[in-house]
């Protein structure tokens, strides 16, 4: 973003000049909601990645039996 923080606050700003459009803030209340990351997926991984934990979203319930 910038080496000194007159930079990065500059750039930082600049992050919010737009207003977001409906469909951007559907997105962000739903990641805020459900604690899930808000990113593509290479960003997930890297999470994940740090974490040493699954992120996102999880099936629900039991595991489904395995047919042998």
């Amino acid at each position: 973003m910038g080496r000194l923080p007159d930079d990065r606050e500059s750039v930082y700003r600049g992050l919010f000049d737009r207003v977001a459009d409906s469909d951007e803030l559907a997105l962000l209340r739903c990641a805020l909601q459900t604690g899930a990351p808000l990113g593509n997926e290479r960003f997930k991984e890297e999470i994940e990645a740090a974490l040493d934990f699954k992120v996102g979203f999880a099936r629900r319930g039991r595991p489904l039996k395995k047919n042998s």
